[in-house]
């Protein structure tokens, strides 16, 4: 939930507001840390393995995805599930011609 470019639902958005009452400081360190993650994965992957952004398979998702501040519920895992399967095949089909 912290480095997503998923809109919140009001949902999401009152978990992480009240995890930032609660736990002064660490919504902002883990948004920090998951975004210097997120680059430098695609940055280092190179060719030396692929990289696939999951936030694409949900940053259009207009609900729920996310049932803690980490952690994706059944539609959060389906989106996911779906773009691996469907960039993986796309993948192995075009390195097969």
């Amino acid at each position: 939930m912290y480095s997503t470019n998923k809109k919140l639902t009001h949902w999401e958005e009152k978990l992480l507001n009240s995890l930032k009452n609660e736990y002064i400081g660490f919504s902002e360190y883990n948004e920090n840390l998951y975004s210097i993650l997120r680059l430098s994965i695609a940055k280092y992957s190179n060719n030396k393995f692929s990289y696939l952004d999951c936030d694409n398979a949900i940053s259009n998702e207009e609900k729920s995805v996310f049932v803690d501040h980490v952690h994706f519920g059944t539609r959060g895992n389906k989106l996911i599930a779906q773009f691996l399967f469907k960039n993986i095949k796309q993948k192995l089909l075009l390195t097969q011609k």
